[in-house]
């Protein structure tokens, strides 16, 4: 859920999700020392096996801690006047003012801004409520605009039937928090 005080929400990522790079690093340390008794068992020497397990298992380790580190840092903010984004690599603050619009993106969307790249914003790893459902139903929808337009043309995709065609029509920016 997001913490709020001063209108400020932040979305921390799912306990899930926080757990998953540490039970891969246990996974790859456990690998790590079975690997060169299988090896030595195959015919290899000891000092072999061990720079042979190192080699693969070393470097795979060191990325799932980077990984598991870095995932308790990810989050999204949102203020009244901007989003942060904080993902694996980088971090990334969006004013409104700044956000053209939006496409879905199988788990998550992508945001657009003006005169600069568009970016990624993975939702599914984090606990999300209401306020995040109307913040992102206040952005407007590209999808949903390529929709009305086909329509219009008269020259749907068979893959139109998945969308909402409600009416609404979506502006940029934080939601009217008064309601």
């Amino acid at each position: 859920m997001a913490d709020q005080s001063n209108e400020v929400h932040v979305y921390r990522i799912s306990a899930g999700n926080k757990a998953m790079p540490w039970v891969l690093a246990a996974a790859c340390f456990c690998l790590g020392i079975v690997a060169p008794f299988h090896l030595v068992r195959l015919g290899q020497s000891a000092s072999e096996a061990i720079e042979s397990s190192l080699i693969v298992i070393g470097p795979l380790f060191l990325l799932v801690v980077f990984t598991g580190i870095r995932s308790n840092q990810m989050h999204i903010t949102i203020t009244d006047s901007q989003v942060e984004f904080v993902n694996l690599l980088r971090r990334h603050v969006i004013p409104f003012t700044e956000i053209r619009g939006r496409r879905n993106a199988g788990r998550g969307m992508y945001l657009y801004r003006r005169n600069k790249p568009r970016v990624y914003l993975g939702e599914s790893s984090f606990k999300l409520d209401e306020f995040y459902t109307r913040w992102v139903a206040s952005i407007y929808d590209f999808d949903k605009a390529d929709l009305r337009a086909r329509k219009l043309a008269g020259q749907p995709r068979a893959t139109d039937w998945f969308f909402d065609d409600s009416e609404q029509h979506p502006t940029i920016g934080g939601p009217d928090t008064n309601s």
